[in-house]
């Protein structure tokens, strides 16, 4: 490497070389002189310089010089596939009933059993609803009389006792969707999985896959997945993906460089308000060494409105896409805009029909004067087909939400459709800062060339050691359906 570094160092100039000099090896910097020529300064660094310590200062000082010698490969989104077990598990419909099968794992296929919801659907939303609740912020007052009961009839809410409640609640729903998820076939071929994954020091890829209309189950959490006095999620041995079968080819997760990423800061001013840099600093930060070496050219949309995502997406062939801003699940009423959950038959404001439809997921960009425009999930994916856009994270709460008739109803799943093959998004609301953490581990895991698996994994592990809010880690959900 000598011969190698000594031809770097000659094409850097005089000037870059004296700072090289100054921040990296100071001794050589003491004894430079106004008659000390350019090659014997080569020699001295190169002599007693630390080679690691250079080349870091190359990169740095002179970005170009470095990039143009050192040719860099685009990292590979999937580049964590290589070190794991796949363990496929799909949970399908037939004859009106559900059945999980294992379709891939160490031991082979299984054969379909009775799939067992983990909850009564009349149970779950005020289940949900504990789980969206701010740890350690819970009082009686957050639950109506109905939805208490509910709670304590499922074992999950002692009378009175809400500080029970947020302390066992996760591990309590983690436990049922182990149940539920793995029944005996297909959790002793899991553990096997798990078991050989272990010995061999790799980790299991859980691929969690639905059919379309399976809107219901998977609208659980299943990242919560409890068994052995453990979050399998936290373990570092098991990382979840969802995936969702349908007929239409996978689209490739490769990208060149360099890596084109739009930030689109959706902060519109009649909704609550949002820090205008936080998230877009975090990201920065962790793509900051790429940035500087331009393999990475980030850009921030001239205007969040949708008519200005269509524009980019036609003219500029970007291949990361990063929401930062507000989304729902459920309805906006044609009549009046009021927002309605997705149970709604009419609207809570003017009485206008709106369940008539099935509901979707939205996204608040703004309009022009600067209010919410909120996007159905339906026109997102529209907005997004035959973009060849490879990652769109979405930073906004519910962005991952289900219901209704079809999984793509949600906004991060409706990109799957149109042949976005990876999507980030979230299943609940998630706090700013949490989400700035999360981001900022995400992206610099990515620029790392660790993949996207691992980058969720990172960033999760990042969360669950936050004593302040600490089950957040679950929120994130990564949806991937890509050809190898």
């Amino acid at each position: 490497m000598t011969n190698e570094l000594y031809t770097l160092l000659s094409k850097l100039s005089s000037p870059d070389l004296i700072f090289l000099a100054y921040d990296y090896v100071p001794a050589v910097y003491a004894k430079l002189t106004k008659q000390t020529v350019k090659e014997e300064l080569i020699k001295r660094l190169v002599q007693y310089g630390d080679e690691k310590q250079l080349l870091t200062g190359i990169k740095k000082i002179a970005p170009d010089v470095y990039a143009k010698h050192f040719p860099q490969i685009a990292p590979r989104l999937d580049a964590d596939a290589t070190n794991t077990l796949l363990f496929k598990l799909q949970i399908q419909q037939f004859n009106g009933n559900s059945y999980v099968q294992v379709l891939e794992s160490v031991t082979g296929e299984t054969k379909p059993e009775p799939f067992a919801p983990p909850f009564k659907p009349e149970s779950w939303p005020a289940i949900a609803k504990a789980l969206k609740t701010k740890f350690g912020m819970v009082a009686e007052t957050s639950f109506n009389q109905a939805e208490q009961q509910t709670l304590i009839a499922e074992k999950m809410l002692k009378m009175g006792k809400f500080n029970y409640l947020l302390h066992t609640l996760y591990r309590q729903v983690g436990e049922r969707l182990y149940e539920s998820l793995l029944p005996p076939l297909a959790r002793e071929s899991f553990k096997v999985t798990l078991t050989t994954a272990q010995r061999e020091d790799k980790a299991v890829t859980f691929r969690l896959i639905f059919d379309q209309a399976a809107t219901v189950e998977s609208a659980y959490p299943w990242e919560l997945l409890f068994a052995e006095g453990q979050f399998l999620l936290s373990t570092g041995y098991v990382n979840l993906t969802r995936y969702i079968a349908f007929n239409q080819p996978a689209t490739s997760l490769e990208v060149d460089l360099p890596i084109k990423v739009l930030f689109i800061p959706a902060h519109p001013s009649d909704l609550p308000k949002l820090s205008a840099e936080a998230e877009r600093n975090a990201i920065v930060k962790g793509l900051r060494e790429q940035i500087d070496t331009q393999q990475v050219k980030f850009e921030v949309i001239s205007a969040p409105t949708r008519q200005e995502l269509v524009n980019c997406l036609q003219i500029g062939q970007y291949d990361y896409v990063h929401f930062d801003g507000h989304g729902m699940f459920g309805y906006i009423c044609h009549s009046c805009g009021q927002k309605c959950l997705p149970t709604s038959i009419e609207c809570s404001n003017c009485g206008y029909p709106v369940g008539d439809e099935s509901p979707q997921g939205y996204l608040a960009f703004e309009n022009p004067s600067g209010s919410s425009d909120f996007v159905r999930a339906d026109t997102l994916r529209a907005t997004f087909a035959r973009s060849k856009v490879k990652l769109v994270v979405l930073s906004a709460c519910s962005s991952s939400s289900v219901g209704g008739e079809t999984l793509f109803g949600g906004a991060g799943p409706s990109l799957i459709q149109v042949g976005v093959p990876a999507v980030v998004s979230m299943q609940f609301p998630i706090p700013v800062t949490e989400a700035v953490d999360y981001f900022r581990q995400f992206y610099q895991t990515l620029a790392d060339g660790q993949g996207l698996i691992e980058a969720v994994r990172r960033g999760r592990q990042l969360l669950q050691n936050d004593q302040a809010n600490p089950q957040t880690w679950f929120i994130p959900t990564l949806y991937l359906r890509y050809k190898n």
